[in-house]
């Protein structure tokens, strides 16, 4: 079967710090990804597993319609749903305490719109640039860099002509560049700080895209390492827009 859209997913680095002072990068997070979607409107969290063994716990972090941050730890009872007791107003992570046996869903309250999907065996999701405010006004732009991984899963086959693009960024807050090689582990010490030219496509050179993955095509099984570039304008307010990343292959 060719390679399809699903089979390209996006997951966090190993070092994926939530502040602007801890590492930032590293290798592939097999088990962590980020936040498939966004809430739409406020919501419980609702989940639901298509196997009976996962009855384990996930702690959900996010934000209600208050802007308090809030923190709760849901029972996971395999194929029955569950939810929450808060009303998220958006999602900022979610940790299973284990791997998930099946195919665990995220649902915008019950029964309702996916919004990410825990494969067998991952543990994480969680936005990007987590807590990134902006400077007051006369405090000039504040930049933030972060790494994620666009994973080939299929099991055979090759994405070809791949490239990356920001398709989605309504306040044109985000750019990327891409790594200089597949599967490699560049990282940086912090995210207020540029990744190295030497191991970017660029000197890094951040932009819109599309870009086009080192070696043209991407591997079974194989991630390109992608930094996203946040600058927020100084006295910028909070929003809950969405930056989306798509990208482009054939498939034979």
């Amino acid at each position: 079967m060719a390679v399809v859209a699903a089979d390209i997913k996006i997951h966090l680095a190993a070092a994926h710090a939530t502040n602007d002072t801890d590492g930032q990068g590293g290798a592939i997070d097999a088990t962590g990804r980020m936040l498939d979607s966004q809430f739409a409107a406020a919501a419980v969290a609702a989940f639901v597993s298509d196997s009976a063994a996962d009855t384990q716990n996930a702690t959900v972090v996010g934000r209600l319609a208050t802007g308090v941050i809030t923190s709760e730890v849901v029972g996971l009872t395999g194929v029955a749903e569950v939810l929450s007791t808060a009303v998220f107003e958006r999602i900022l992570s979610v940790t299973l305490a284990a791997g998930a046996t099946g195919t665990v869903l995220l649902k915008q309250g019950t029964g309702g719109a996916t919004r990410h999907t825990f494969a067998p065996g991952e543990d994480l999701c969680r936005i990007l640039f987590y807590g990134a405010t902006a400077n007051p006004t006369g405090g000039g732009d504040k930049v933030r860099y972060e790494k994620v991984f666009v994973k080939n899963t299929h099991a055979t086959l090759a994405a070809l002509g791949l490239t990356i693009a920001v398709t989605t960024d309504p306040r044109t807050d985000y750019d990327i560049d891409l790594e200089d090689a597949v599967d490699d582990n560049n990282a940086t010490a912090n995210r207020l700080t540029e990744p190295a030219g030497a191991d970017m496509l660029g000197a890094p050179t951040f932009g819109d895209g599309p870009l086009a993955c080192p070696g043209t095509d991407l591997a079974a099984g194989s991630a390109i390492g992608t930094w996203l570039r946040c600058t927020l304008a100084e006295a910028t307010a909070p929003t809950v827009d969405v930056v989306e990343l798509t990208s482009s292959f054939s498939s034979t």
